[in-house]
């Protein structure tokens, strides 16, 4: 067998997984959705609040947005918040 060639990460995904690497990780206890940007010209936000304080997820998908406010709803889920600062950098939506 001839010596394979080392894989590497694309870099953008190199980029998200570093990313999510360093960012911490809490449980949200409650959510809110903008549903009209504030201020004008920046992105709508979906808000999870964790022990830490309140982090920001800008233009959340419909599916995302859904699952996450259902979630916040409903006792039986739980809502895993990475972040960096105040940004979110991954969301998983879970059942206890």
């Amino acid at each position: 067998m001839a010596n394979a060639s080392p894989q590497t990460v694309p870099q953008g995904l190199a980029r998200s997984a570093q990313a999510l690497a360093a960012a911490k990780m809490e449980i949200a206890t409650d959510c809110w959705l903008e549903l009209v940007a504030y201020p004008a010209g920046t992105a709508r936000s979906l808000w999870l609040k964790t022990a830490s304080g309140w982090k920001n997820h800008d233009d959340p998908t419909p599916n995302v947005e859904a699952a996450v406010m259902e979630a916040c709803k409903n006792d039986n889920y739980e809502i895993r918040v990475w972040f960096d600062g105040s940004k979110v950098v991954g969301l998983v939506v879970n059942s206890k």
